[in-house]
C-alpha cells in the first residue's frame, strides 16, 4: 500500500513538472513592463519638478523686466537645461548651456517649442489700470540733471500697469475678463504675474514611452494647440532615425509680484528670446 501511494505521488508531480516555466513566462513581461513604466514616471515626476522651478524662474524674470515674453522664454530654457543634458560638467557646461539655449530659443512653439501663456494681467486687465507713466533714466555724460541729481524722467511717458506705492493707491475693484471667466480685481491683483509654462518632454524609456504617449493621446480627446505641437516634434524627431522618444505637454503655473510696471508690448505676442 505504501508503495502504491509513493508511485502515485510521483505521477502526480511529473504532471505538474512545467507549471512553473509557464508561470514565468506569463508574469515575467508583465513585471518588466511594470518596472520599466515605474522608471519612467520617475523621471517625468524629475521633469515635471525641474519645470516647477524653471516656471518660477521665468515668471520671477517677467516680474523684474515689464513682463517682457522674451526674457521668460529664455530663463524658462536655460533652466530646463539639465533635463536634456546629462553628462556636462565643469569648464564646458557654461558654454554647452549657452549653446543649447540659443538653439532652442529658435524653435518656435508651434514645431514644439517652449510656450510660455500670460494668464494675467491680459489684455482686458491692461486696459482696465494701464496709465501713461514716466520713468527715470540715468543722465548721460555731459547732461543736466534736475537739482544735480543722476536720474531725470524719460521723454515719452509709457503705457503700463503703475506698480509704485501699491499700499497707498485705491483699491476700488474693477470688473475684468481672464481666461474668459469675468473677474473682480483691484490694481494690486493686477500686479501679480501669473504665467503658464509648457515644456514638450521625451519619454525616454523604450517601450513604454510609447505606450504612455498613445494612452495619453486617446484620453484627450480634443487636443490642445501645445499637444498638436508636441506630436509635430514626435514625428520630426522620429523621422529623423534617432533614438525614438515621445513627446507630451507638461505644464505648469506660476505666480510672482511684479517688480516692475507692467507694460503690453507688441513684442509679447512674438514667438522669441532675448539675448
Amino acid at each position: 500500500m505504501i508503495t502504491r501511494k509513493v508511485v502515485g505521488h510521483q505521477k502526480s508531480r511529473t504532471k505538474q513538472r512545467g507549471q512553473s516555466m509557464v508561470e514565468h513566462i506569463i508574469i515575467w513581461p508583465l513585471l518588466v513592463m511594470l518596472v520599466m513604466g515605474a522608471i519612467q514616471l520617475g523621471l517625468l515626476y524629475r521633469a515635471k519638478a525641474t519645470l516647477n522651478h524653471a516656471g518660477f524662474i521665468a515668471a520671477r524674470t517677467g516680474a523684474l523686466h515689464h513682463g517682457q515674453m522674451g526674457a521668460m522664454r529664455r530663463n524658462l530654457i536655460e533652466a530646463m537645461f539639465p533635463i536634456e543634458y546629462h553628462a556636462v560638467a565643469g569648464m564646458e557646461y557654461a558654454a554647452v548651456r549657452k549653446a543649447w539655449t540659443g538653439e532652442r530659443c529658435a524653435v518656435q512653439t508651434s514645431e514644439g517649442g517652449p510656450l510660455i501663456e500670460v494668464l494675467s494681467p491680459n489684455e482686458s486687465v491692461f486696459n482696465q489700470f494701464a496709465l501713461n507713466q514716466y520713468q527715470l533714466e540715468p543722465c548721460g555724460l555731459g547732461e543736466s540733471c534736475p537739482q544735480g541729481g543722476g536720474f531725470r524722467e524719460t521723454p515719452e511717458p509709457y503705457f503700463q500697469i503703475p506698480n509704485d506705492n501699491l499700499a497707498m493707491r485705491p483699491t476700488e475693484v474693477q470688473t475684468v475678463t481672464v481666461s474668459g471667466q469675468s473677474s473682480s480685481m483691484n490694481i494690486q491683483d493686477a500686479n501679480l504675474l501669473k504665467i503658464r509654462s509648457h515644456w514638450c518632454y521625451g519619454l525616454e524609456v523604450p517601450g513604454i514611452n510609447k505606450i504612455i504617449f498613445k494612452t495619453i493621446e486617446s484620453l484627450d480627446g480634443d487636443l490642445s494647440i501645445h499637444w498638436e505641437a508636441c506630436l509635430d516634434k514626435t514625428k520630426r524627431h522620429n523621422d529623423s532615425g534617432e533614438w525614438q522618444k515621445y513627446f507630451i505637454p507638461v505644464s505648469v503655473d506660476s505666480v510672482v509680484r511684479m517688480q516692475t510696471p507692467f507694460r503690453l508690448e507688441e513684442e509679447k505676442g512674438a514667438d522669441v528670446c532675448n539675448p
